[in-house]
């Protein structure tokens, strides 16, 4: 049988869903054949999240690792999508609660650089 229904293309989606779509996938598959150090392979490295690589130097430079495919071969990636596809589910926190996590931890952020931007103001002034 195909891989079909263990994927999903999402297309462009928010930036603000990223980090929780990514923590929550089985894989992120990146079949780059032209790329620079990959700021979305680091996110997926920061959540553990498996990755499916074309194979070009940077991304084994970059995640050394990873699953690799052939960029030139239609049946290498289907091979690759095929090994994430049958290993075990990974564990995963449910999307709410990392969109929600994600939100708290960007208000903690804010507040942090408001009040250090109205101390600095604050030292300025006196």
């Amino acid at each position: 049988g195909g891989v079909d229904t263990h994927f999903r293309y999402l297309g462009l989606i928010p930036y603000d869903h990223v980090l929780s779509l990514n923590a929550a996938s089985a894989a992120m598959i990146n079949p780059s054949r032209f790329e620079g150090w990959s700021t979305p392979i680091e996110e997926a490295k920061a959540f553990a999240t498996p990755l499916v690589l074309a194979d070009i130097p940077i991304h084994r430079e970059q995640a050394p690792d990873a699953l690799f495919f052939d960029w030139q071969s239609a049946d290498g990636a289907a091979a690759a999508l095929r090994n994430i596809a049958g290993r075990a589910p990974r564990v995963h926190t449910a999307a709410g609660v990392l969109i929600t996590a994600q939100a708290v931890r960007l208000d903690a952020h804010a507040r942090a650089l408001l009040e250090t931007v109205q101390a600095a103001r604050a030292t300025i002034a006196a």
